[in-house]
């Protein structure tokens, strides 16, 4: 009897125990209890909050490049505005031109045409040759604006070096041989591994300011001006619709344009030291630098008004240049 008993007095305690520690745990969440969350009215807070901040809330335009590292006061930057367009430290102020996502973009195309039009031997050697020609004549003109880039652009700090063989091999390809076609294939690789993350290898470690006339010819430059012109400003500014549909293609092909227009007057470059020439070539550049902007101020007009300039530029020069 006594066991029983004591066994039925420890039953009591733990029930007991278990009813203090259920009611402890209630009357914590009833303490713990939040008010409920308030109601607004939608009228009655559209005045203190923007509803789009990116397009109410900021004034002016976006930087050209947020990456590109302050420049002191008085430091002769390309940026400040007027003058030339040479900045300190050795480099040139190409962010006034083509922006870094253009020349990424860029040169992701060209690992694109060169997949297309380096496959056979005998596709190269029956014309796909001139085709490289004019594909590695741009990637080397596009890492010589990285290299010499006022700003962060992707692979600056191996262009020179990727310049460099780009340039060597566009020069080669004037003729359709095997060991050419080897070296096309070589410079395929090249950008497939740059494009996907890989670093680039070289021997040697050449200057960041290109010798121009060194880096690529006349003639190639002008045929990806008339791709640009033709083939992708003229239809796509045809009407409004079209313009407001393709802003994205119509920024980077007038950027394209400016850029190129640029790079005939460096020095080296073929009727470079002309003045007349170089007039041709900023009107040109000053054309797709007004396409840019209207693309910015979504204004048809102002596009159309650019590919006129640069159509002008191209027939007035073509009467007395040829690339």
């Amino acid at each position: 009897m006594k066991t029983l008993a004591k066994f039925a007095v420890v039953i009591l305690a733990f029930l007991i125990l278990v009813q203090a520690v259920a009611w402890a745990q209630g009357k914590g969440e009833r303490a713990s209890r939040r008010a409920k969350r308030p109601a607004f009215s939608p009228s009655a807070s559209s005045g203190i909050f923007f509803k789009d901040v990116f397009n109410e809330g900021l004034v002016g335009d976006r930087p050209p490049n947020l990456s590109a590292p302050a420049r002191a006061p008085g430091g002769g930057g390309g940026n400040s505005g007027g003058g030339s367009d040479e900045p300190g430290g050795g480099l040139y102020a190409w962010s006034k031109v083509i922006s870094p996502m253009t020349l990424e973009n860029e040169i992701k195309g060209v690992k694109l045409k060169l997949d297309a039009d380096v496959t056979t031997p005998t596709k190269f050697k029956s014309g796909g040759f001139k085709l490289v020609r004019r594909h590695c004549s741009v990637a080397a003109a596009m890492f010589a604006i990285v290299a010499e880039y006022d700003g962060k652009v992707r692979w600056q700090d191996t262009a020179p070096a990727i310049r460099e063989v780009f340039a060597r091999t566009a020069r080669n390809s004037s003729t359709a041989t095997d060991q050419v076609y080897n070296e096309a294939k070589l410079r395929r690789q090249d950008l497939s591994d740059l494009v996907g993350g890989s670093a680039f290898s070289a021997p040697t470690e050449p200057d960041r300011k290109a010798s121009w006339g060194e880096v690529c010819d006349r003639s190639p430059l002008m045929q990806r001006i008339e791709t640009a012109q033709q083939g992708v400003l003229q239809p796509l500014t045809s009407n409004a619709e079209q313009f407001k549909a393709n802003k994205e293609k119509i920024t980077h092909e007038a950027e394209m344009i400016a850029a190129v227009a640029e790079i005939l007057k460096q020095d080296g470059m073929e009727d470079s030291s002309d003045s007349d020439y170089t007039d041709f070539c900023d009107q040109m550049r000053n054309g797709a630098r007004m396409i840019v902007d209207a693309v910015k101020n979504d204004s048809y007009d102002q596009a159309s008004q650019g590919v006129g300039d640069i159509s002008k530029s191209c027939s007035g020069c073509h009467e007395s240049y040829r690339g």
